[in-house]
Order: C-alpha cells, then structure tokens, then sequence
C-alpha cells in the first residue's frame, strides 16, 4: 500500500508527537520507516527529505 495523506499531514505538522508519527511510518514499508525516523530528530525542515523519497517511491511502483 502507498502513504496516504494522513501520512503526509502527520510528517508535516509541527504540532505532531513522536508518537503519532511513528504510528504513521509503521503503516509503510521498513524503507519509509528507515528514513523517516532518521529525519524525524530533526526540525520540519528535513521532513520534506523524507517526504520527497516517499514520493519517488510510490511513484516508480505506482
């Protein structure tokens, strides 16, 4: 299955906990999982890092 959109809005929110995103990520493969918790100890800034490998991702399955 591909990242929904609440995936997205849950990476994207500053105001979400560590715990929300984690449950977001885990509802991925381990390659979204890896790279997510990698970028999620930095500031949204790097969210966008994670974001776009997602992306390409889905995209080259889809």
């Amino acid at each position: 299955m591909g990242c929904s959109r609440s995936f997205f809005q849950d990476i994207g929110s500053s105001k979400s906990s560590p715990k929300r995103i984690s449950i977001a990520v885990q509802r991925n493969t381990n390659h979204f999982r890896q790279s997510c918790y990698t970028t999620m100890m930095f500031r949204s800034l790097q969210f966008h890092i994670c974001e776009t490998s997602i992306i390409r991702v889905t995209n080259t399955v889809l």
